[in-house]
Protein backbone atom coordinates (compact mmCIF):
# COMPACT_ATOMS: atom_id res chain seq x y z
CA UNK A 1 0.00 0.00 0.00
CA UNK A 2 2.83 2.37 0.98
CA UNK A 3 4.70 1.64 -2.30
CA UNK A 4 1.53 2.32 -4.28
CA UNK A 5 1.03 5.67 -2.54
CA UNK A 6 4.64 6.68 -3.18
CA UNK A 7 4.31 5.74 -6.87
CA UNK A 8 1.15 7.85 -7.24
CA UNK A 9 2.81 10.76 -5.40
CA UNK A 10 5.82 10.55 -7.72
CA UNK A 11 3.60 10.64 -10.81
CA UNK A 12 1.76 13.70 -9.48
CA UNK A 13 5.08 15.52 -9.13
CA UNK A 14 6.41 14.27 -12.45
CA UNK A 15 3.50 15.49 -14.59
CA UNK A 16 3.78 19.24 -13.82
CA UNK A 17 7.57 19.01 -13.73
CA UNK A 18 7.68 17.36 -17.13
CA UNK A 19 5.15 19.83 -18.46
CA UNK A 20 7.26 22.75 -17.23
CA UNK A 21 10.41 21.38 -18.90
CA UNK A 22 8.50 20.83 -22.15
CA UNK A 23 7.09 24.38 -22.00
CA UNK A 24 10.58 25.85 -21.47
CA UNK A 25 11.89 23.91 -24.48
CA UNK A 26 8.83 24.99 -26.48
CA UNK A 27 9.47 28.67 -25.68
CA UNK A 28 13.10 28.37 -26.84
CA UNK A 29 11.97 27.71 -30.44
CA UNK A 30 12.68 30.97 -32.37
CA UNK A 31 9.21 31.21 -33.92
CA UNK A 32 7.51 30.72 -30.57
CA UNK A 33 9.77 33.18 -28.76
CA UNK A 34 9.01 35.92 -31.29
CA UNK A 35 5.28 35.18 -31.20
CA UNK A 36 5.22 35.29 -27.39
CA UNK A 37 6.97 38.65 -27.35
CA UNK A 38 4.40 40.03 -29.80
CA UNK A 39 1.56 38.44 -27.85
CA UNK A 40 2.72 40.26 -24.73
CA UNK A 41 2.57 43.55 -26.59
CA UNK A 42 -0.84 42.60 -27.97
CA UNK A 43 -2.21 41.82 -24.49
CA UNK A 44 -0.95 45.20 -23.26
CA UNK A 45 -2.67 46.91 -26.17
CA UNK A 46 -5.92 45.08 -25.57
CA UNK A 47 -5.68 45.89 -21.87
CA UNK A 48 -5.32 49.58 -22.68
CA UNK A 49 -8.36 49.44 -24.91
CA UNK A 50 -10.39 47.57 -22.29
CA UNK A 51 -9.55 50.22 -19.70
CA UNK A 52 -10.67 52.93 -22.10
CA UNK A 53 -14.01 51.24 -22.72
CA UNK A 54 -14.66 50.68 -19.02
CA UNK A 55 -13.46 54.10 -17.89
CA UNK A 56 -16.86 55.29 -16.68
CA UNK A 57 -16.87 59.06 -16.28
CA UNK A 58 -13.09 59.19 -16.04
CA UNK A 59 -10.82 60.35 -18.84
CA UNK A 60 -8.29 58.03 -20.44
CA UNK A 61 -5.56 59.36 -22.71
CA UNK A 62 -5.40 57.46 -25.98
CA UNK A 63 -2.63 57.22 -28.54
CA UNK A 64 -4.12 60.27 -30.23
CA UNK A 65 -3.84 62.23 -26.98
CA UNK A 66 -7.57 62.96 -26.92
CA UNK A 67 -9.65 62.02 -23.85
CA UNK A 68 -12.43 59.49 -23.85
CA UNK A 69 -15.27 60.72 -21.65
CA UNK A 70 -18.32 58.85 -20.33
CA UNK A 71 -20.25 61.17 -19.94
CA UNK A 72 -23.53 62.67 -18.76
CA UNK A 73 -21.73 64.97 -16.31
CA UNK A 74 -19.91 66.58 -19.26
CA UNK A 75 -23.11 67.78 -20.93
CA UNK A 76 -24.51 71.24 -20.12
CA UNK A 77 -27.25 71.14 -17.42
CA UNK A 78 -29.97 72.48 -19.73
CA UNK A 79 -29.65 69.31 -21.81
CA UNK A 80 -30.15 66.94 -18.86
CA UNK A 81 -33.97 66.68 -19.32
CA UNK A 82 -33.48 66.05 -23.04
CA UNK A 83 -31.01 63.26 -22.34
CA UNK A 84 -33.32 61.72 -19.76
CA UNK A 85 -36.17 61.62 -22.29
CA UNK A 86 -34.06 59.83 -24.89
CA UNK A 87 -34.81 56.21 -25.72
CA UNK A 88 -31.05 55.74 -26.12
CA UNK A 89 -29.00 58.11 -23.94
CA UNK A 90 -25.84 56.58 -25.42
CA UNK A 91 -26.75 57.90 -28.87
CA UNK A 92 -27.36 61.34 -27.37
CA UNK A 93 -24.03 61.24 -25.53
CA UNK A 94 -22.15 60.27 -28.68
CA UNK A 95 -23.81 63.10 -30.57
CA UNK A 96 -23.27 65.83 -27.98
CA UNK A 97 -19.66 64.99 -27.10
CA UNK A 98 -18.57 65.68 -30.64
CA UNK A 99 -14.98 66.50 -29.69
CA UNK A 100 -14.33 63.38 -27.62
CA UNK A 101 -13.98 59.73 -28.49
CA UNK A 102 -17.07 57.61 -28.10
CA UNK A 103 -17.29 53.84 -28.56
CA UNK A 104 -20.51 54.27 -30.54
CA UNK A 105 -18.82 56.43 -33.22
CA UNK A 106 -16.77 54.23 -35.53
CA UNK A 107 -15.26 53.54 -38.92
CA UNK A 108 -15.23 49.86 -39.87
CA UNK A 109 -13.40 48.24 -42.77
CA UNK A 110 -11.45 45.11 -43.70
CA UNK A 111 -7.75 45.07 -44.51
CA UNK A 112 -6.30 42.23 -46.56
CA UNK A 113 -2.85 41.66 -45.04
CA UNK A 114 -0.14 39.15 -45.92
CA UNK A 115 2.16 37.69 -43.23
CA UNK A 116 5.13 39.30 -44.99
CA UNK A 117 3.64 42.75 -44.35
CA UNK A 118 3.68 42.35 -40.57
CA UNK A 119 7.28 41.14 -40.26
CA UNK A 120 9.85 43.32 -38.53
CA UNK A 121 12.86 44.44 -40.55
CA UNK A 122 15.17 41.49 -41.07
CA UNK A 123 12.67 39.02 -39.58
CA UNK A 124 12.20 35.73 -41.41
CA UNK A 125 8.78 34.33 -42.21
CA UNK A 126 7.94 31.49 -39.77
CA UNK A 127 6.78 28.05 -40.81
CA UNK A 128 3.23 27.76 -42.15
CA UNK A 129 1.85 26.33 -38.90
CA UNK A 130 2.88 29.53 -37.06
CA UNK A 131 1.31 32.04 -39.46
CA UNK A 132 -2.04 32.23 -37.64
CA UNK A 133 -0.26 32.98 -34.36
CA UNK A 134 1.92 35.59 -36.06
CA UNK A 135 -1.10 37.45 -37.45
CA UNK A 136 -2.98 37.33 -34.14
CA UNK A 137 0.09 38.66 -32.33
CA UNK A 138 0.63 41.57 -34.75
CA UNK A 139 -3.04 42.48 -35.30
CA UNK A 140 -3.26 45.27 -32.70
CA UNK A 141 -0.17 46.97 -34.14
CA UNK A 142 -1.68 46.86 -37.63
CA UNK A 143 -4.97 48.22 -36.31
CA UNK A 144 -3.28 51.17 -34.59
CA UNK A 145 -1.39 51.98 -37.79
CA UNK A 146 -4.67 51.92 -39.74
CA UNK A 147 -5.54 55.32 -38.26
CA UNK A 148 -3.12 56.81 -40.79
CA UNK A 149 -5.56 55.79 -43.55
CA UNK A 150 -8.18 58.29 -42.37
CA UNK A 151 -7.75 61.76 -43.95
CA UNK A 152 -7.37 64.70 -41.57
CA UNK A 153 -10.29 66.41 -43.29
CA UNK A 154 -12.45 63.56 -41.97
CA UNK A 155 -10.99 62.78 -38.54
CA UNK A 156 -8.93 64.94 -36.20
CA UNK A 157 -8.59 62.09 -33.73
CA UNK A 158 -8.42 58.32 -34.16
CA UNK A 159 -7.78 55.25 -32.05
CA UNK A 160 -8.32 51.53 -32.31
CA UNK A 161 -11.56 50.18 -30.86
CA UNK A 162 -11.39 46.56 -31.99
CA UNK A 163 -9.66 44.25 -34.47
CA UNK A 164 -10.19 40.59 -35.36
CA UNK A 165 -8.32 38.25 -37.66
CA UNK A 166 -10.25 36.17 -40.19
CA UNK A 167 -9.35 32.93 -41.90
CA UNK A 168 -6.37 32.92 -44.26
CA UNK A 169 -7.26 32.97 -47.95
CA UNK A 170 -5.64 29.88 -49.48
CA UNK A 171 -5.45 31.49 -52.93
CA UNK A 172 -3.76 34.77 -51.96
CA UNK A 173 -2.17 33.85 -48.63
CA UNK A 174 -3.67 37.01 -47.09
CA UNK A 175 -5.64 37.38 -43.87
CA UNK A 176 -8.72 39.61 -43.53
CA UNK A 177 -8.28 41.95 -40.57
CA UNK A 178 -11.61 43.46 -39.51
CA UNK A 179 -10.78 46.90 -38.11
CA UNK A 180 -13.00 49.18 -36.01
CA UNK A 181 -11.62 52.66 -35.33
CA UNK A 182 -12.99 55.28 -32.97
CA UNK A 183 -12.72 58.74 -34.48
CA UNK A 184 -13.40 62.39 -33.74
CA UNK A 185 -15.02 64.13 -36.66
CA UNK A 186 -13.11 67.14 -37.99
CA UNK A 187 -16.19 69.03 -39.17
CA UNK A 188 -18.11 70.94 -36.48
CA UNK A 189 -21.41 69.63 -35.19
CA UNK A 190 -23.41 72.67 -36.34
CA UNK A 191 -26.28 74.56 -34.77
CA UNK A 192 -28.26 72.82 -32.06
CA UNK A 193 -31.99 73.33 -31.49
CA UNK A 194 -33.43 74.91 -28.36
CA UNK A 195 -33.41 72.29 -25.54
CA UNK A 196 -37.03 73.27 -24.87
CA UNK A 197 -38.17 72.24 -28.38
CA UNK A 198 -38.37 68.55 -27.38
CA UNK A 199 -35.49 67.59 -29.68
CA UNK A 200 -34.81 63.97 -30.54
CA UNK A 201 -31.97 62.09 -32.17
CA UNK A 202 -32.83 61.04 -35.71
CA UNK A 203 -30.70 58.48 -37.57
CA UNK A 204 -30.32 58.59 -41.33
CA UNK A 205 -28.40 56.21 -43.59
CA UNK A 206 -26.83 56.34 -47.04
CA UNK A 207 -25.56 53.40 -49.11
CA UNK A 208 -22.86 54.17 -51.65
CA UNK A 209 -22.11 52.72 -55.06
CA UNK A 210 -19.45 49.96 -54.87
CA UNK A 211 -15.91 51.14 -54.17
CA UNK A 212 -12.91 49.18 -55.45
CA UNK A 213 -11.07 47.57 -52.55
CA UNK A 214 -8.16 45.18 -52.27
CA UNK A 215 -4.41 45.10 -51.61
CA UNK A 216 -2.83 48.48 -52.30
CA UNK A 217 -6.19 50.21 -52.81
CA UNK A 218 -7.39 50.69 -49.26
CA UNK A 219 -6.13 54.23 -48.75
CA UNK A 220 -7.86 55.38 -51.94
CA UNK A 221 -11.03 53.46 -51.09
CA UNK A 222 -11.22 54.96 -47.60
CA UNK A 223 -10.56 58.37 -49.11
CA UNK A 224 -13.63 57.96 -51.32
CA UNK A 225 -15.68 56.63 -48.42
CA UNK A 226 -14.78 59.40 -45.98
CA UNK A 227 -15.21 62.14 -48.60
CA UNK A 228 -18.71 60.83 -49.32
CA UNK A 229 -19.44 60.77 -45.57
CA UNK A 230 -18.24 64.34 -45.12
CA UNK A 231 -20.36 65.57 -48.03
CA UNK A 232 -23.44 63.73 -46.79
CA UNK A 233 -23.21 65.51 -43.44
CA UNK A 234 -22.48 68.89 -45.07
CA UNK A 235 -25.78 68.64 -46.96
CA UNK A 236 -27.70 67.82 -43.80
CA UNK A 237 -26.08 70.59 -41.77
CA UNK A 238 -27.11 73.03 -44.48
CA UNK A 239 -30.70 71.79 -44.33
CA UNK A 240 -31.23 70.89 -40.67
CA UNK A 241 -28.50 72.84 -38.86
CA UNK A 242 -26.50 69.94 -37.44
CA UNK A 243 -25.16 66.50 -38.32
CA UNK A 244 -22.76 64.01 -36.79
CA UNK A 245 -21.29 60.95 -38.45
CA UNK A 246 -21.92 57.93 -36.25
CA UNK A 247 -20.95 54.84 -38.27
CA UNK A 248 -19.04 54.62 -41.55
CA UNK A 249 -18.40 51.15 -42.98
CA UNK A 250 -16.73 49.59 -45.99
CA UNK A 251 -17.11 45.83 -46.30
CA UNK A 252 -14.81 43.36 -48.07
CA UNK A 253 -16.94 43.61 -51.24
CA UNK A 254 -16.55 47.39 -51.43
CA UNK A 255 -20.04 48.33 -50.24
CA UNK A 256 -19.91 51.55 -48.27
CA UNK A 257 -22.54 52.71 -45.79
CA UNK A 258 -22.82 55.97 -43.89
CA UNK A 259 -24.92 56.45 -40.78
CA UNK A 260 -25.51 59.97 -39.45
CA UNK A 261 -27.27 61.45 -36.44
CA UNK A 262 -29.28 64.67 -36.35
CA UNK A 263 -30.74 66.44 -33.33
CA UNK A 264 -34.06 67.88 -34.47
CA UNK A 265 -36.93 69.68 -32.75
CA UNK A 266 -39.97 67.45 -32.55
CA UNK A 267 -41.79 69.70 -35.04
CA UNK A 268 -39.10 69.14 -37.68
CA UNK A 269 -38.86 65.37 -37.38
CA UNK A 270 -41.98 64.82 -39.49
CA UNK A 271 -40.53 67.08 -42.21
CA UNK A 272 -37.30 65.09 -42.14
CA UNK A 273 -39.15 61.79 -42.45
CA UNK A 274 -41.13 63.16 -45.40
CA UNK A 275 -37.92 64.24 -47.12
CA UNK A 276 -36.40 60.79 -46.59
CA UNK A 277 -39.54 59.13 -47.99
CA UNK A 278 -39.51 61.37 -51.06
CA UNK A 279 -35.86 60.55 -51.68
CA UNK A 280 -36.54 56.82 -51.43
CA UNK A 281 -39.47 57.13 -53.83
CA UNK A 282 -37.30 59.03 -56.28
CA UNK A 283 -34.77 56.21 -56.30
Amino acid sequence: MFRTMMLVFGLVLLIPGGGYIAWQKFKEMPEVAAALDDLGATVQGVGRLAKAVSAGSQQVTTTAGVPITRMSDEIAPEWAPVRKAMVSPNDFDAFMLHDSFDRHRMVRFTLQVSPEEVLAEGEALPEAEWLDILMEARAVKVGLQACALLPESFAKGCDLRDISVGKRDAATGRYPLNVSLKFIETAPLGLLPDPGSQPEIVRTRVTLDPIEVGPGKMAEALGQLTTAAEQACVLRRAKFGNCALSLVTLDARGEGKIEMSLLLPKAEIVLHEMAVAEGAAGN
